[in-house]
Formats: C-alpha cells, sequence, structure tokens
C-alpha cells in the first residue's frame, strides 16, 4: 500500500489534506474572479443569482432554427456519460460523427498522469486532424464540438480548423475549478483557458465564467446542462425506495448519506466507496424514478461551500421523483427553489427535509411533478443543442 492510501485511512490526516486542496481550489478560484472582475459565488452569492438569470435569460432568447442540417464531429471523453443524453441529442439534431483517439476507442484519450499530458494531447491532436480530413474531404463540415482542456486537446489544432472556416466549439461543467490547471510544457494551461483563445464559442454552466472567456477573446454563452425526457421518465408504478444518491462517498456526501441512515431513513447510495458500489448507467433513469427523493450533492471535490451545477440537477427531476440538494445560486432563473426542486444549506437540515418530505406524500410529489414539468419544456439537451448549433455562422 503506497503512503498516499495509507494516509487516506487515517481520519485527521485524510480530514487535512481535504480541507487543504479545498483552501487551494477556492484561492484559484477567487484569483481568477480578481482577475477577470467578475463576482465570486463565494462571497457574492447574490450576484451571482442576479448574473445567472441574466445570463438565463440570454440564452433562452437566441434563435434556435439552422437553415439547413448541420454536419459535426463531437470530441468526447465520459462515453457512459454523454450517451445519457448528449449524444442522442446531437445525433438527432446533426449529422453527427463521434470522435475516436484510435479505432474503436471512445472521445480523446486521457494522460494517466501530468507528465504525459503534452504527449496525449499531441496525439489527441493528430486523431482529430485525421478524422477532419476524412469526415470534411469535401468542405461540409461544419464544427467541431467538444469536451476538451488543454491537457487533452492541442491549442494549435483547435486553431488550424477555425483557419479552415469550421467552427470550434467547447462545452464545459467545471470551470470554477478547472480553468487553469497545471501549466503545459508550452506555457500555456492544462485546463479550458488552455484553449479558450482558439474557440468560436465557450459554453460554460457558471454564469461568471462567460466573462472570463470574452475576456480570452472567445465568444461565450452561459450553457447549463440539461437532461433527456425519453431516458429520465417517471414511473407509474409505486415508489421502491425512499431516498437514491448516485456519486463517489467522501466528504460532505458520505455525512449525508451516514446522517440520513443514523435518522432511520434508508438511502440506496451507489458510487466509488459504498457497498453497493457503482450501478450502470442504464439503471440509473429506472432508479431515480423508482425513488421518492433523490438526494444530491453541489459541492466543488472536498469543499463544502462551493457549489456548481451538475448534470444531476436536472436528470433527477427530470424523473419525476423530489430532487433535494445543496443550495445554489446557480440555481437562480433555472428553478424555482422550493416549487420545483428542494434545498438545503446543512446536513441537519437536509435531514429534516427528507424525514418531512417522505410523510408529507402530497408536497414531494408536487414540488416532483413541477420538476418534471420545468425539465421537459425548458431543460433538455435537444433544447439546448438546437439552440447551440443555430450559432454557428460564417462569422466563425
Amino acid at each position: 500500500m503506497t503512503l498516499k492510501a495509507t494516509l487516506k485511512r487515517v481520519p485527521i490526516a485524510h480530514a487535512v489534506n481535504a480541507a487543504w486542496k479545498c483552501r487551494q481550489v477556492k484561492r484559484v478560484y477567487r484569483a481568477l474572479c480578481r482577475k477577470y472582475e467578475t463576482p465570486s459565488i463565494l462571497d457574492h452569492p447574490e450576484e451571482i443569482s442576479a448574473l445567472t438569470r441574466k445570463r438565463w435569460s440570454d440564452t433562452v432568447g437566441q434563435s434556435t432554427s439552422t437553415a439547413r442540417r448541420r454536419r459535426i464531429i463531437f470530441v468526447g471523453t465520459d462515453y457512459e456519460q454523454d450517451r445519457s443524453g448528449i449524444l442522442q441529442a446531437l445525433t438527432a439534431a446533426a449529422d453527427t460523427h463521434v470522435f475516436e483517439h484510435a479505432p474503436g476507442h471512445y472521445g480523446q484519450r486521457w494522460p494517466k498522469s501530468f507528465a504525459e499530458a503534452d504527449e496525449v494531447r499531441e496525439h489527441n491532436a493528430r486523431a482529430l486532424r485525421e478524422q477532419v480530413a476524412r469526415v470534411g474531404s469535401d468542405g461540409s463540415l461544419d464544427a467541431v464540438i467538444g469536451q476538451m482542456w488543454g491537457t487533452s486537446m492541442h491549442w494549435r489544432v483547435l486553431a488550424e480548423l477555425r483557419e479552415r472556416g469550421i467552427a470550434v466549439i467547447n462545452i464545459a461543467m467545471d470551470d470554477r475549478h478547472a480553468w487553469t490547471w497545471r501549466r503545459m510544457s508550452d506555457g500555456t494551461f492544462g485546463g479550458t483557458a488552455g484553449i479558450a483563445p482558439y474557440l468560436s464559442l465557450g459554453c460554460t454552466d457558471a454564469a461568471e465564467c462567460v466573462g472570463w472567456y470574452e475576456a480570452e477573446g472567445s465568444r461565450a454563452v452561459f450553457f447549463p446542462e440539461a437532461s433527456d425526457a425519453s431516458l429520465f421518465v417517471p414511473s407509474h408504478g409505486a415508489k421502491l425506495y425512499d431516498v437514491a444518491f448516485v456519486g463517489a462517498s467522501y466528504g460532505v456526501r458520505r455525512d449525508l448519506v451516514h446522517a440520513l441512515q443514523r435518522a432511520g431513513v434508508a438511502v440506496q447510495a451507489y458510487g466509488i466507496g459504498w457497498p453497493n458500489g457503482r450501478i450502470p448507467t442504464d439503471d440509473v433513469p429506472r432508479l431515480f424514478a423508482s425513488s421518492r427523493i433523490v438526494l444530491g450533492s453541489g459541492t466543488i471535490g472536498h469543499c463544502r461551500d462551493f457549489v456548481a451545477l451538475k448534470l444531476r440537477d436536472f436528470d433527477a427531476p427530470m424523473s419525476g421523483s423530489l430532487y433535494l440538494t445543496h443550495d445554489n445560486p446557480d440555481f437562480e432563473g433555472l428553478f424555482r427553489v422550493g416549487r420545483e426542486i428542494a434545498t438545503f444549506r446543512t446536513v441537519p437540515e437536509a435531514v429534516s427535509k427528507v424525514q418531512h418530505f417522505l410523510s408529507d406524500e402530497s408536497d414531494r410529489e408536487r414540488i416532483a411533478s413541477a420538476g418534471r414539468t420545468r425539465c421537459s419544456s425548458e431543460h433538455t439537451w435537444q433544447q439546448r443543442f438546437a439552440m447551440l448549433l443555430s450559432m454557428i455562422g460564417p462569422e466563425h
């Protein structure tokens, strides 16, 4: 057993390490907010709420019509995540070709350590050039859309694509804590910042980060996650479980589940570190729909007061079950908290609300039904990509 693994088993050492990591992540984030002169969700949550509402209004105001069906290459990273709605929506909306870093190997190759990051991003860039040459040989390729970072895709190939008139659009779900990362050998950043100047459009799920892209010379749009109404379908039978949670066991997540269990609440927890282990992707919609409450955790990494939007923020309410997660200024404009989803600030509050919603079926189902209605009408991947594809134009 390595020293790192051994220390993880020592509670006080693990707690000190987690606190240090959280402090570092928040320190970098605050420095970026100062650099780009944007509000911080840590220090100005009310400003983030107002900005999120404005950015969301701008997003839904975008046109969703295109003159013709687009041809795109989608550069993914996590197949299990992407096939839970993203790939289906893209395939329906456009002539979609899926990027492979090698024949039969989905998406980008990811470095096993930072030492091989330069070689990996060069490898992915070569594979992308080859696929663009095949798919776009007749000049009909409109865009490369992906979830890319400076660590996984070389900025140079993105610049080349734009010079050829091919739009480069990136979807980022972790900008608050993955904007910079470490420096690559050429001095560029390994996070989203490393490729931002070479994008036609940056899509971010953090409202303040729109300004970060714009400062780096890229057009940007607030692009929160979404769900698939045909995959996450409400159950018409009796609910089988009181509470479901999907995610790795650590930090506040573990505290939440254990506190509920001590209060006598049965929790179906799946993910690395839980006795149940990981749950197959295909089984997640059924688990959510069969649960009275789906528990979420909106925190970033080991932090307890630093939050961001998550995929489950949309998949859970789409399933027709009540969704209970951390209070988050990012919900402003996306959901009516207390009417379409429920939130908590502390672990004891979460336990209290779970007990309430388990005992009050009418209140629980009223919120759950409203959450499903909101998601199916406003938060589907089909809607997100219709808007995104409509933004591809000559200026890219």
